[in-house]
């Protein structure tokens, strides 16, 4: 019986050894939760460009009102960066319920106020009339700038707090004029150019002239595809884009008209253009996304 009660007083003990604070670096033994997804690195969005800017899965906007790592508050679900995507936690936050996004670090490298540059990515949405919300939030190196798609405009919408009194804040695209197909995917490419703002999009290798629709303080929602550096928008109780996000990409300086086609027919890898951040998914291995830029 003796042997018994010490038993027990030890695995009880043991138990309750995770829950004391951390006075001590982290062993392996004291792992009891572990969720890998490079086998190498065990990193979720390696960066394999010349950056080394490894991107992580984003908890939320504020993670005070969360319990430590639980495996109670976590779960998985499949689908794309937005609606659907994987998420961590079930408690809400100002009645809005924050979905995982990949977060980019801050990184010297990426684009700041005056630069030129350029965003390419692919896009399918389920309906262009009625979507709203996010693509991707930038706020980082004095630079904000905002993708996303607007019901208002039918279409794609950007913002760029680079732009003085001369330049373009707002650009829009009505993607249903331009004959885009509901559940399809289309290329596209923003070029920005300093305090000009910005200054075109292509679409599917075309350039659009902007549709001028100016509202704009409407934006922010509880799950976008990716934000780098940190989000622009406050969170608010709107739904996410219906949307699937690939090959998505920072491009420095002026894109021309040829580089825009070699990027839509070859993807940005076989497009021989530089990156500054650059990532995909892997569709033969069916990894995580991992950055390519160099």
């Amino acid at each position: 019986m003796r042997r018994l009660c010490i038993f027990l007083l030890l695995a009880t003990a043991s138990l309750l050894i995770p829950a004391l604070p951390n006075v001590r670096a982290a062993t392996i033994d004291d792992v009891i939760l572990h969720y890998k997804f490079d086998d190498v690195s065990g990193a979720a969005f390696a960066d394999s460009g010349i950056n080394g800017n490894h991107a992580t899965l984003y908890r939320f906007l504020t993670y005070a009102e969360l319990p430590a790592i639980d495996a109670s508050h976590a779960m998985g679900g499949l689908g794309s960066p937005f609606d659907g995507a994987l998420f961590v936690g079930t408690r809400n936050i100002s009645d809005v319920s924050h979905e995982l996004m990949i977060d980019v670090p801050a990184s010297t490298a990426l684009p700041g106020t005056g630069d030129n540059f350029a965003v390419s990515f692919w896009l399918r949405v389920a309906n262009w009339s009625t979507s709203w919300g996010i693509v991707g939030a930038y706020k980082l190196n004095g630079l904000d700038w905002v993708i996303g798609t607007h019901n208002t405009a039918k279409g794609l919408m950007i913002t760029s707090g680079d732009a003085n009194a001369s330049g373009d804040p707002v650009y829009s695209v009505d993607c249903v004029a331009a004959g885009l197909l509901d559940n399809e995917f289309a290329h596209f490419v923003v070029q920005f150019e300093g305090t000009a703002g910005i200054t075109g999009v292509y679409v599917d290798g075309i350039s659009k002239a902007d549709s001028n629709t100016t509202a704009i303080p409407w934006w922010g929602n509880e799950d976008e595809g990716f934000v780098l550096g940190g989000r622009v928008l406050s969170a608010r109780t709107f739904s996410g884009v219906d949307a699937v996000l690939d090959d998505f990409a920072i491009i420095p300086g002026v894109v021309n008209q040829t580089q825009v086609e070699s990027m839509r027919t070859l993807g940005v890898a076989g497009s021989g253009v530089t990156t500054s951040m650059h990532y995909t998914l892997d569709e033969e291995t069916g990894s995580t996304i991992g950055d390519s830029s160099g």
